[in-house]
C-alpha cells in the first residue's frame, strides 16, 4: 500500500476558527465555596450539615475556615444541587457575603 493510497482522518478542531476554543478547553465544574469564621460554632456546624444534607448533588461542596490570613480550604466528600434554591437556605446560617457558587 502507498502513502498516497492511505485516507487521512480529518482533523477535529481547526488551530483557528470558532469552533477551536469549544472543543480544545474542558470547563472546570461549578463549587459551592462558603465561608465560616468560627469553625468550633457546633450550632452552626449541625445546621450547615442539616442544609447540606437537603440538597444532595453533584456540585463539589468546599468550606473555607477562618480568616483570609490564615483560612483552610475542606472539600466535602458530599455535593449538592445547586439547580435548587440552597444559596436561600443557606442564608441565615452563614449570610450572603459567605456563600459563592463559582
Amino acid at each position: 500500500m502507498c502513502i498516497r493510497d492511505r485516507k487521512l482522518a480529518p482533523p477535529l478542531a481547526r488551530a483557528n476558527g470558532p469552533g477551536a476554543k469549544a472543543l480544545t478547553e474542558n470547563p472546570k465544574p461549578e463549587r459551592l465555596y462558603v465561608r465560616l469564621n468560627d469553625a468550633s460554632d457546633q450550632s452552626l456546624l449541625t445546621g450547615l450539615k442539616q442544609v447540606l444534607d437537603n440538597y444532595p448533588g453533584p456540585t463539589d461542596v468546599v468550606l473555607v475556615l477562618g480568616a483570609s490570613d490564615k483560612k483552610q480550604i475542606i472539600k466535602l466528600p458530599s455535593g449538592v444541587d445547586t439547580s435548587q434554591p440552597i444559596e436561600q437556605s443557606l442564608e441565615p446560617l452563614v449570610g450572603a457575603g459567605n456563600i459563592k457558587l463559582q
